[in-house]
């Protein structure tokens, strides 16, 4: 089982399927820095979240 009681095949398709595959993984990007005009991010997983 992973998170929320999803199995493993139900979150590869909702990763396929995704338009938004951060908002399907719980990421969202932070701007880490800007070089030669392209945009560097990052994004931490929130381990108290998980936990809850």
């Amino acid at each position: 089982m992973w998170i929320n009681g999803t199995t493993k095949d139900e979150m590869v398709y909702e990763i396929v399927d995704s338009v938004n595959l951060e908002e399907t993984l719980d990421l969202y990007p932070q701007e880490a820095f800007l070089i030669g005009g392209i945009q560097y991010k990052y994004a931490e997983i929130d381990e108290k979240r998980n936990k809850e």
